[in-house]
C-alpha cells in the first residue's frame, strides 16, 4: 500500500479507499498487493504525480499539464479544471512556477466569442533546468475528468462560425452537425477548436469531412488521421 501511494504520489488512505471501492490488489498475510496492472488501474482513477525534487504535488501537476499545451493556459480556473484541483491551489502553484521561472505569462489575445486581452501562461521549456524536469514531468498525470460528454460546443468558438448567428451556434450539436464543426475546426486557424473537436467528435465526423473538396490535402490528412482510418 505505502509503495503504491509513493509511486502514484498519492496518500496511503486514498489508496486503501480507491483499492476498496473497485476491489483492486490481492490480500496477503494483512496486506494488499497490487501487481502491474493494478498499479495502472489506480493510476487511471486517482491520476500519477510521483514527487518532484523542488516541486509540490499540485505545481507539479500544472507544469506538467502545462507543458503539454503549447497554446497554454489563460487563466487559473482553466488549470484547475484540467488538472481537477480547486483554483485556489491552482493560482497558488501558479504564482509559486512563475516566481520560479518556470512559468511565463504574457499578455495575448485570444478569440472567446470576441477578441479578449488575457494573461496567456506557458510553460518556460527555456528554463536550464528544463531537461531535466521534462523526463519526470512525462510521468505526471491529473486524475481524469468524471464529466458528462458535451453536447454543443462551449462559448468561445463563435468567432470560428461567423456565418451562424447566436442562436444557430447554440443549436449546433456534436453529433448531428459534427462533420460541419470538424470541417470549421481543420480550416479555422485555432489549436483550441481543433484539439477540442478532435477529442469530442465521433470518428464519423472527420471521415465525412475528409471528403470536403474545400480541404487541403494537410487537413484531409489530418481528418482522415483523427477518423482512424490508414492515410
Amino acid at each position: 500500500m505505502g509503495e503504491a501511494a509513493r509511486i502514484l504520489g498519492t496518500s496511503r488512505s486514498r489508496i486503501d479507499r480507491v483499492a476498496r471501492r473497485h476491489k483492486i490488489g490481492v490480500r496477503r498475510s494483512g496486506r494488499t498487493v497490487f501487481s502491474r496492472d493494478d498499479l495502472n488501474w489506480l493510476a487511471d482513477i486517482v491520476g500519477r504525480t510521483p514527487q518532484i525534487p523542488g516541486l509540490s504535488r499540485i505545481e507539479s501537476l500544472v507544469l506538467a499539464e502545462l507543458s503539454r499545451r503549447p497554446w497554454g493556459f489563460i487563466s487559473a480556473r482553466e488549470a484547475a479544471v484540467v488538472c481537477s484541483i480547486s483554483p485556489t491551489s491552482a493560482s497558488r502553484a501558479i504564482k509559486s512556477l512563475t516566481e520560479q521561472d518556470l512559468i511565463r505569462q504574457e499578455r495575448a489575445v485570444v478569440a472567446r466569442g470576441r477578441a479578449r486581452p488575457v494573461n496567456k501562461l506557458s510553460a518556460n521549456v527555456r528554463h536550464p533546468d528544463w531537461s531535466e524536469l521534462a523526463p519526470k514531468l512525462a510521468q505526471v498525470h491529473a486524475p481524469p475528468q468524471n464529466k458528462t460528454p458535451p453536447t454543443h460546443l462551449p462559448p468561445g468558438f463563435e468567432h470560428a462560425f461567423w456565418n451562424l448567428d447566436d442562436s444557430q451556434y447554440r443549436r449546433l450539436r456534436l453529433g448531428k452537425n459534427g462533420s460541419f464543426i470538424a470541417t470549421r475546426a481543420l480550416t479555422v486557424n485555432d489549436l483550441r477548436l481543433l484539439a477540442f473537436a478532435a477529442e469530442h467528435l465521433p470518428r464519423r465526423a472527420w471521415s465525412d469531412a475528409a471528403s470536403q473538396r474545400s480541404l487541403t490535402p494537410e487537413q484531409r490528412h489530418t481528418a482522415l488521421t483523427l477518423a482512424g482510418e490508414n492515410v
